[in-house]
């Protein structure tokens, strides 16, 4: 049944469309279908030419970002990366002050302790002295 109805169906499509080509309207049907072929040329045409200045759109305002981007790091990003130096430089200094600081206090110790070890002997030298 479904079968005879699509046979049906395809022979009064036929009799729609591909009959009235082969009855003699074929002149005007040749030219609606150049028509429509040239249309959809110019449908192409023009969307290709949509797409490519949307994407041409696209990818400038994609440079613009990243050149934002650069400008905004030039304007923000690089001062934190030189606060961030300054921070490094001025922990590297303190370090560097501290260890000499305690190498001063190292050496003052030393310088003292050689003092007192100085005194020391100068005191026994004293004391026999006297004893002599």
């Amino acid at each position: 049944m479904e079968k005879k109805l699509r046979v049906k169906k395809k022979v009064w499509m036929g009799k729609k469309f591909g009959m009235e080509k082969k009855f003699g309207m074929e002149e005007k049907f040749g030219m609606e279908e150049k028509n429509r072929s040239m249309e959809k040329k110019l449908r192409k045409k023009k969307v290709r030419k949509e797409t490519k200045s949307r994407k041409k759109k696209f990818w400038m305002e994609k440079k613009l970002r990243i050149k934002k981007k650069v400008w905004m790091g030039k304007k923000f990003g690089m001062e934190k990366k030189m606060k961030l130096r300054k921070q490094k430089k001025l922990r590297r200094m303190e370090k560097k002050l501290g260890k000499e600081k305690k190498l001063r206090m190292k050496n003052k110790l030393g310088k003292e302790k050689k003092l007192r070890m100085e005194n020391k002997l100068g005191k026994e030298k004293k004391k026999l002295r006297m004893e002599k």
